[in-house]
């Protein structure tokens, strides 16, 4: 079980750099797979499995929102 907790902190860093990098060059494909990296560790250590088929979506929204180009009315 130790193994399992250091390999999701390892991934969650991953994604953390990811996200980082996307921010920096604004590319939203960085932004989603750094997004799926982070939340993706988070949820499973909340006990949240049934939100885990949604985390695509939650990260997709993250990158174009952090992107700007949702377009705002």
């Amino acid at each position: 079980m130790i193994w399992l907790n250091l390999t999701l902190v390892i991934v969650m860093v991953i994604g953390f750099i990811w996200s980082v990098f996307g921010w920096k060059r604004r590319s939203v494909l960085h932004l989603f797979f750094g997004g799926l990296f982070i939340l993706t560790p988070i949820f499973y250590f909340l006990g949240w499995m049934t939100v885990l088929p949604l985390v695509p979506g939650i990260a997709l929204f993250i990158a174009y929102f952090a992107t700007g180009k949702l377009k705002r009315a």
